[in-house]
């Protein structure tokens, strides 16, 4: 919680059907669950003032509030009839069916009384086509920010855009009509004037190169921050005075950090195996999670300027230590058109090069996948 007092978190207990949202009081005591939700609660985020947090869960159209989507799941599982029946070209995605009119609604409950409002009622919009969605809280608290699909069924093609909606209700405000490719993942810049978003100028297709922009809530424009560059942003934070991001992109199959002004200009800070999940301290350092082919994740900070890299723990040193790995090493080979190829090259440990060894070699599927400088 914003005061430090009290930790959220995502459980299914005993008694649970679902996922459930629970809160914490870290002086001491059990934790307390604040929703009876017919289906998983997802992406919980405190509202500033702590009094409220907001979640993503779904519901089934025309069962919309929860205790009616609960009905209509008791009798779904009762039903003989197993057959599913669409009209959209939109009909499943990787290991999940998308045929069951179930869609997901942002939600926001009281601390307190445990009230829980629908902000999105009666929406038929898509948040994502895997569990969960993206959404950010106004500094102020007063409304919130989301990213979901705009276009109708069948879903002839898809776009998501990025909506505006209060906090205490209300119609949801669609603040990027006009780009016709994907909006996502916004967040509010510590003012609350400003969102940073991810976009794609490719409409309804993949692959495309994810561009860090940034929008006027005022006025509505949008400036793009890494156009022209071939590397897809992610995991972007502010820094506390607004005035710089800091996010990861993938060159040449690492993940490396970059921090990047409004006004242009975009510096590396850190590159060696793979960083996520950046976020700014008060103080200017970069706390993020880095690992390589050879080690497991480990907390790490660096300065903004790239300066006074520094690992803040160290849990698998005693593990790492009892392993035998065998060198790594970036190297590059002529492909097709006679364009470099780059690739990683595990050596066996006690590698001889007098010797003969087999050769594994692995080789990732499609264009934006790879297999990175990081641990597995």
């Amino acid at each position: 919680s914003p005061d430090g007092r009290h930790l959220a978190f995502l459980s299914k207990r005993d008694g649970d059907k679902a996922t459930e949202l629970y809160v914490l009081p870290l002086d001491g005591g059990e934790p307390e669950r604040l929703t009876d939700m017919p289906t998983s609660v997802a992406n919980p985020r405190w509202f500033p003032d702590g009094k409220k947090i907001a979640f993503l869960a779904s519901v089934i159209a025309g069962a919309e509030p929860p205790e009616e989507t609960k009905k209509a799941l008791e009798k779904r599982e009762k039903a003989k009839v197993k057959a599913r029946v669409t009209e959209n070209r939109l009909y499943r995605y990787w290991d999940h069916w998308l045929t069951d009119e179930e869609f997901t609604h942002l939600f926001v409950v009281d601390v307190a009384t445990k009230k829980v409002t629908d902000l999105t009622p009666s929406s038929r919009r898509i948040f994502g086509l895997d569990e969960g969605g993206s959404f950010d809280i106004a500094p102020d608290g007063r409304s919130l920010v989301f990213a979901a699909n705009s276009t109708p069924e069948p879903y002839k093609t898809l776009n998501w855009d990025l909506y505006l909606v209060p906090a205490a209700g209300g119609d949801a405000k669609n603040l990027t009509p006009s780009r016709e490719a994907d909006d996502n993942n916004p967040v509010f810049s510590p003012d609350g004037r400003t969102i940073a978003f991810g976009t794609q100028l490719k409409a309804d297709g993949w692959p495309d190169y994810t561009r860090l922009a940034l929008l006027d809530v005022a006025s509505g424009k949008v400036t793009l921050l890494t156009d022209g560059w071939e590397s897809s942003a992610g995991g972007w934070a502010f820094t506390k005075d607004g005035k710089a991001l800091v996010f990861t992109a993938e060159t040449r199959a690492r993940t490396n950090l970059y921090s990047v002004v409004a006004a242009g200009g975009m510096r590396e800070i850190w590159k060696g195996g793979s960083a996520s999940g950046p976020v700014v301290t008060p103080g200017g350092d970069v706390v993020f999670q880095q690992s390589d082919l050879n080690h497991p994740p480990e907390l790490a900070s660096v300065k903004l300027d790239g300066t006074g890299f520094r690992l803040l723990t160290s849990v698998n040193d005693a593990l790492v230590a009892t392993w035998d790995l065998g060198t790594v090493k970036d190297m590059t080979f002529k492909g097709a058109g006679d364009d470099d190829v780059q690739m990683f090259v595990v050596y066996p440990p006690g590698f001889d090069a007098a010797k003969k060894y087999p050769l594994v070699h692995l080789v990732h599927g499609g264009p934006i996948g790879t297999f990175g400088d990081a641990f597995s």
